[in-house]
């Protein structure tokens, strides 16, 4: 499929994919979505490779097509919040 910039003229932040760290952690190591595996690191990691792969293609398409705007992924941050802040200070 060929994009061309005129038919996209009001893209402004455009994303590959939206937290990609889900696929490979919910699918290959926990078992909690498709394809349903639980603990299969070595084909975790090749997902995690395959969108990397994925998303610099599209970005670098992105690039070279010199559209306005900006790309990237949309990654899942995890709060990290203290249980006990007293016990922290001793």
């Amino acid at each position: 499929m060929m994009l061309h910039p005129q038919s996209i003229p009001l893209l402004i932040v455009c994303s590959t994919f939206n937290e990609p760290m889900v696929i490979p952690e919910a699918g290959y190591l926990y078992g909690q979505h498709f394809p349903n595996y639980s603990g299969k690191g070595k084909e975790a990691v090749q997902v995690i490779y395959n969108l990397n792969l994925a998303s610099s293609r599209v970005i670098n398409l992105y690039h070279e097509m010199k559209l306005k705007g900006k790309i990237g992924i949309i990654l899942n941050l995890t709060l990290n919040l203290k249980v006990n802040v007293k016990a922290e200070k001793r």
